[in-house]
């Protein structure tokens, strides 16, 4: 399976459902099921934020399925959409690309190595949590 590394909280914040976009400076043509893992490392001025602690990391979080890939411009065009972000509505960049996310299903938090871009999981390390 593919998987996609993302620091805590937004880790958590996908797989809660409260996040459905997620903003990268690059495009990517895959469509369907994609693994979230946490990253190893959190965001601390997030977690604080979002008054999270003791979030998961290192670990698969959930699956998504990917079902678009927009350039920010066209989305913010088409929906005239801004993001809550640290305490102020935040647009990102119009070049950057939001990855747009449905379909979440937390995953058992088995430990996986987390890299950059989208890289491969062995399905055997994936196991739903029954709903």
């Amino acid at each position: 399976m593919l998987a996609l590394s993302v620091k805590q909280p937004w880790a958590e914040l996908i797989a809660s459902g409260r996040k459905t976009l997620e903003i990268r400076c690059w495009p990517t043509q895959h469509r369907g099921p994609l693994l979230i893992v946490a990253s190893s490392q959190p965001n601390a001025l997030q977690l604080a934020h979002f008054r999270m602690r003791d979030l998961p990391c290192g670990v698969a979080i959930c699956t998504v399925n990917l079902v678009a890939c927009t350039v920010v411009r066209d989305l913010r065009a088409r929906e005239g959409r801004t993001w809550l972000y640290n305490r102020a509505y935040w647009s990102p960049p119009d070049d950057e690309y939001a990855w747009e996310l449905a379909d979440v299903r937390r995953v058992a938090p088995s430990p996986i190595k987390g890299r950059l871009r989208l890289y491969n999981v062995a399905d055997h390390l994936v196991q739903l949590v029954a709903a």
